[in-house]
């Protein structure tokens, strides 16, 4: 069972959605080193959202860059929703302060959309050694 394809939509009470790992998806998967190379955050439905939305970008293409996969999500979100992101967590903040000591960021959407972006790099990163090396194994079985 491919990544992407091992998440589910499960709806609140309050009827927000979230994200959740299949029971079934695959063994090579380790969503807790997700949150350790995320300075060991708890689970939070940003962080399995974004697992989902890297895998579901990552096929589309050949060589997956992550700043692309970062950006490609990004760019779907609205400045509130980059606000809610910072809100969420003080690690977020930590994102964005890294931003807006790293470019120019001439406008807070700029710092938010970049401080996000970091942040979703990381989580790609991970994402993908695990893809990569569960890829390896599995050519080394063959």
């Amino acid at each position: 069972m491919d990544l992407e394809n091992s998440f589910e939509v499960k709806t609140r009470t309050n009827g927000n959605d979230y994200y959740v790992l299949r029971n079934d998806g695959p063994a090579w998967f380790d969503m807790h080193a997700i949150h350790s190379d995320l300075d060991d955050r708890l689970p939070c439905d940003w962080v399995y959202k974004t697992v989902y939305d890297v895998a579901m970008i990552a096929t589309a293409y050949d060589e997956p860059e992550t700043f692309e996969i970062a950006q490609t999500i990004s760019n779907r979100l609205s400045t509130y929703d980059l606000l809610t992101w910072a809100a969420d967590h003080m690690g977020n903040q930590s994102y964005v302060d890294e931003a807006m000591a790293d470019c120019s960021c001439d406008s807070l959407d700029k710092a938010l959309r970049f401080g996000y972006e970091l942040a979703a790099e990381h989580i790609a990163a991970s994402v993908l050694a695990q893809v990569n090396a569960a890829f390896e194994d599995q050519e080394g079985e063959a």
